[in-house]
């Protein structure tokens, strides 16, 4: 029994020093009084003496009286507490308090994977942060607004179906407002009022929100469409909207406005016509709903033909490329048999005759192709009792350049022998240009 009573201190004593750790929590608010709307930044520290092994998860986590989004963005970091070092992440939420009053924040469960001391083995750790309590101060009676609406910055842009002025009795006007509201959720931009004037029937359409938070700000949009019906001739005014809001950074109640606008309605003879358009516009939400939902539904045969539509296309390309390579490699050939002709050598004579010796040289190769065994390989035995024998001896004794206008008149002496004579013997010189590129 002693044994044992002085052995199991001995075991505790070799537990903690081996599996002693530290993992703490703790909650900051980055302000301590706001307004019901304004946002104030909770920041969540979770710290480890080891490492952190997972990402941290936290329990359903909510504030009564509040609405909370999370932002993705976590901060990893090292501190130094007491002399002692410590892993840490942070993340942080955005709280929208909606009342006045004490707002109490329930501490958060936290649980994450990290591995005790002088251990590699990742253990789960199960901690929650201290509660917390901030200021919500009263809207300030000096300010009258409704509803009530917190932003640092508003925009408004209004954007219309036509850019016309003049309308007429029965016509439909679509009109589109965007509100871009920074520092707050597009859940809490209130309601537009489009008003109301003689003279226009005014049919809101649904409205959308898009939230458009980063990980610095909440932003939000909306958007609200209405349709307008003239029903009455002459020069009608659109309601301006106005927007009021108060700014937490400047403490002051401010407005956006969009200004009234005034058209030009003429009459219209058939004004029977503004019943049945009435009765267009007064379609039930529930079955503008359906059309959107049956709208939406994947169309398969419009992706059937659009497939059917690339393959052919895909074979069209690939038979298209074949016939390209087919084309190429034949003009290669015809290039390759051009080049034995003897129109390519006599050109060849034109260009490239330069000296005497050049010149005789070219006239040589192109009498062997032109002359096809049907005259004698020397070019003076074939030019006896031509006239075109005496250019024929000058260029063999010739010390300078050739003459173009000579050579020419040789070569077409001896051309017009081989066609009087055999008109098959040179294909190429009869129509040359069919091999020609």
């Amino acid at each position: 029994m002693k044994q044992i009573i002085l052995i199991f201190p001995f075991l505790l004593l070799f537990s903690f020093s081996v599996q002693a750790q530290t993992t703490f929590a703790s909650v900051e608010l980055s302000r301590n009084a706001v307004y019901p709307g304004e946002p104030f930044q909770l920041t969540v520290k979770t710290y480890t003496s080891t490492y952190f092994l997972s990402p941290i998860t936290f329990e359903d986590f909510r504030i009564p009286s509040a609405f909370t989004i999370s932002f993705s963005r976590t901060v990893s970091s090292g501190a130094r507490i007491d002399g002692k070092q410590y892993a840490s992440i942070q993340f942080y939420m955005q709280v929208y308090p909606l009342e006045s009053g004490q707002l109490e924040i329930p501490p958060i469960k936290l649980s994450f994977q990290s591995p005790p001391e002088g251990v590699y083995k990742g253990k789960l750790q199960q901690i929650e942060t201290n509660p917390a309590t901030i200021t919500i101060k009263p809207i300030p009676g000096n300010i009258e607004v409704n509803p009530w609406f917190v932003a640092n910055e508003i925009s408004l842009i209004d954007n219309w179906n036509k850019s016309i002025k003049i309308y007429m009795v029965g016509d439909i006007i679509e009109r589109q407002v965007l509100v871009k509201a920074f520092g707050t959720l597009p859940y809490f931009i209130p309601e537009l009022n489009f008003g109301e004037n003689a003279g226009v029937e005014i049919y809101p359409k649904t409205e959308e929100l898009i939230d458009k938070r980063n990980d610095e700000q909440a932003i939000g949009w909306k958007t609200q469409k209405v349709l307008y019906l003239l029903t009455k001739e002459g020069d009608v005014e659109i309601p301006g909207i106005e927007v009021d809001w108060f700014n937490p950074l400047t403490s002051r109640l401010t407005s956006s406005k969009i200004a009234p606008k005034t058209i030009q309605v003429l009459p219209n003879p058939n004004l029977g016509i503004l019943e049945s358009i009435r009765d267009s516009l007064n379609v039930a939400p529930t079955e503008l709903e359906k059309d959107i939902v049956a709208s939406d539904k994947p169309n398969y045969r419009r992706i059937g033909l659009l497939a059917a539509l690339f393959v052919i296309v895909l074979f069209l390309i690939w038979n298209g490329y074949k016939l390209l390579i087919v084309a190429i490699e034949r003009l290669k050939e015809r290039q390759k048999i051009y080049r034995t002709s003897s129109e390519w050598h006599y050109k060849q004579i034109l260009r490239n005759s330069n000296t005497p010796a050049e010149a005789i040289n070219g006239i040589n190769i192109w009498w062997d192709i032109a002359r096809k065994d049907h005259y004698p390989a020397s070019i003076s035995d074939a030019l006896k009792g031509n006239s075109a024998l005496e250019i024929w001896l000058k260029l063999q004794k010739l010390n300078t350049k050739p003459n173009i206008k000579e050579l020419k008149l040789l070569i077409s002496e001896l051309r017009s022998l081989t066609k009087t004579t055999n008109k098959q013997v040179d294909i190429f010189s009869i129509n040359p240009k069919q091999y020609q590129l």
